[in-house]
């Protein structure tokens, strides 16, 4: 497992309405001399300065057509709002309101609608790890089942990654602790499933299953530490065998 200490950007608070249309909204407060993902956005064609709250300076607005993002300093540091689906008024207001608060006191800060994920990860640390059960190189020929397991751990809500993307067409989907939202796909050789969980963890599975047993075998997948005490109660699975109603062990 390797682990990234250097600082990044923060989500003080993260909000959303999530009723699985393209209606669906969020929008992100960011600190800790935040910046755009897009790079500075005084360099974008259609950046407008905008006024902000007193102290406010380098105030800069681009609408991207699915979302507004306004960023800007104040001797606190670098701010940026980020948002998809809601209009310019709605985000410059939550940006003229925010003013270096702490993400308990940003979290009062929601749009009309809009409801906050709380509590919001604090943490920045940022950490790895994937595991390979069978011989998944593609060089190799062979029908031996094979099954490839990534996660990603940071402080980032599902909320604050999805407010940098355009709303998809069905809706935001709002993954939870107990089932998270599953998303599979075919990619030639293999296939796949990715899915977050709300703490932040981005998960992706490769196989070369069937895609319903991909599916199957994510949704049956538990995130827990390396020393969990629920792993001794668990069968390890084995790719292609029969599985019961056991658990996939993953211990990074």
């Amino acid at each position: 497992m390797t682990v990234d200490e250097c600082p990044r950007a923060t989500p003080v608070a993260a909000f959303y309405r999530a009723d699985g249309s393209p209606d669906d909204a969020v929008l992100t407060i960011w600190s800790g001399d935040a910046q755009s993902p897009l790079g500075p956005l005084e360099n974008f064609e259609n950046a407008e300065r905008v006024s902000l709250a007193v102290g406010a300076e380098d105030a800069w607005l681009v609408d991207l057509g699915w979302g507004v993002w306004v960023e800007w300093r104040t001797d606190r540091g670098r701010h940026l709002v980020t948002s998809a689906g809601l209009d310019r008024d709605t985000v410059t207001s939550v940006a003229r309101s925010y003013d270096g608060e702490t993400s308990a006191e940003a979290a009062a800060l929601a749009p009309s609608g809009l409801q906050a994920i709380s509590p919001l990860p604090s943490s920045d640390r940022h950490a790895t790890w994937s595991a390979k059960y069978g011989n998944s190189d593609p060089t190799e020929k062979g029908g031996e089942p094979w099954v490839e397991i990534h996660v990603e751990l940071s402080g980032t809500p599902w909320a604050a990654r999805a407010s940098i993307y355009p709303i998809p067409a069905g809706g935001l989907s709002v993954p939870t602790r107990s089932g998270t939202a599953i998303r599979t796909g075919d990619n030639g050789g293999f296939r796949y499933a990715t899915w977050s969980t709300e703490t932040g963890a981005r998960i992706q599975l490769m196989a070369n299953l069937p895609e319903a047993e991909v599916r199957e075998l994510a949704g049956r997948l538990e995130l827990v530490g390396p020393h969990d005490p629920r792993l001794d109660r668990f069968e390890d699975v084995v790719p292609g065998e029969a599985r019961g109603p056991s658990r996939s062990r993953l211990d990074p």
